[in-house]
């Protein structure tokens, strides 16, 4: 059954564990977890942000998917030559947030970016290394249940993995739930 997007971002603000907050907070929370994993690794993690970006979203979600993408980077994105470097963006594109993660690896060929997102599935090249094949299948449950997609392509050098998150409207910063602002679950008092 198909939801068309506004509903379904309506329908996310109204669960309990939905939050408005700013995309930079959880960029930094996933940067500030895994810059000192990624420098061990050689490599350089990035973080840019735009000013403002705030979305509807189940944080620890995002975050999870966030998390997710910066292990595949760490995994499959390393150059044969030249700087390991990982980047975690984000931006608004036509009304939506959209959040990117990076890397200068080889990529994923073309006809494999569909495939790869489904679950338990693990291209040859990615067998020697420890997983289950389940990493982009949650991105990719994480970006649906906030009624955009996981998105793959090939950078120059690199992977470029982006998910799209609700806009919040302008001036609905803090915690809501869709319940007046209130983000304790409590339904609206009547004046």
């Amino acid at each position: 059954r198909v939801v068309d997007a506004d509903r379904q971002a309506e329908l996310l603000a109204r669960t309990p564990l939905a939050r408005t907050g700013t995309v930079e907070e959880i960029a930094e929370a996933v940067s500030e977890l895994y810059e000192p994993l990624v420098e061990d690794e050689g490599g350089v993690l990035e973080t840019q942000v735009s000013d403002g970006l705030e979305a509807i979203c189940q944080k620890d979600l995002v975050f999870q998917g966030l998390v997710n993408l910066i292990e595949n980077a760490l995994k499959y994105g390393r150059p044969k030559d030249g700087e390991f470097r990982i980047r975690i963006s984000a931006e608004e594109h036509e009304g939506r947030v959209v959040l990117s993660v990076s890397d200068t690896g080889p990529g994923i060929p073309e006809k494999d970016q569909d495939r790869v997102k489904d679950r338990f599935v693990r291209l040859d090249e990615s067998r020697s290394e420890p997983g289950t094949g389940l990493g982009l299948s949650l991105v990719k449950a994480v970006a649906r249940l906030h009624g955009g997609e996981l998105q793959l392509t090939n950078g120059d050098p690199g992977l470029v993995a982006r998910i799209d998150l609700t806009r919040a409207k302008p001036g609905s910063s803090g915690s809501s739930n869709g319940h007046g602002g209130k983000s304790d679950g409590a339904e609206p008092k009547p004046e």
